[in-house]
């Protein structure tokens, strides 16, 4: 895919503000036959430090592994990106125009019983109408993909926003 034949112009994905503060993660992987071979929920706190953006991961998979990483990420001009963590092998590079932004990297994952992959990823942000982000990554392992994940970018609510929604549903019955 290139970006500028996937992004919508109607909306413009601020990638910093968006994960500014709480944001939550759901989603899976796929092996490269479809399969669904794990699930995952994750938790990812952003902030702003002397010019560059944190962004600090957890994700725990139902198979027990949890991983957790650190992010800085900073804008180098013209809708572009690098960033560097603890778990990537160089730099990630990423691009964002309208309601799309995409990384590519290679990084370190974690599997079940302490094996540690080496994979490429090509990583892909959908900013939708109703303020979610749609993600979807290709990976990559010796130049083949071995599958894609594919999860769901939410802000939590605030504790009264929660009870204002549900009180809104239960009145609607």
């Amino acid at each position: 895919m290139k970006i500028e034949d996937v992004a919508s112009n109607t909306l413009e994905f601020d990638f910093f503000r968006y994960f500014d503060g709480h944001t939550r993660a759901t989603g899976w992987f796929t092996d490269r036959f479809g399969n669904v071979r794990r699930h995952f929920d994750g938790d990812f706190r952003g902030i702003h430090v002397n010019g560059v953006f944190e962004l600090t991961e957890e994700l725990r998979y139902t198979d027990g592994v949890v991983e957790q990483r650190q992010w800085h990420v900073r804008k180098s001009g013209d809708g572009r990106f690098t960033a560097t963590s603890d778990s990537l092998v160089g730099e990630a590079k990423g691009v964002q125009q309208g309601n799309t932004a995409n990384f590519r990297y290679s990084m370190y994952i974690d599997l079940k019983g302490g094996k540690r992959w080496l994979v490429r990823i090509n990583d892909w942000f959908f900013l939708q109408q109703d303020g979610s982000v749609h993600n979807v990554s290709e990976v990559y392992k010796w130049g083949i993909k071995i599958g894609s994940v594919s999860n769901v970018f939410q802000k939590p609510l605030a504790a009264n926003d929660r009870d204002a929604t549900l009180d809104l549903k239960s009145n609607a019955a």
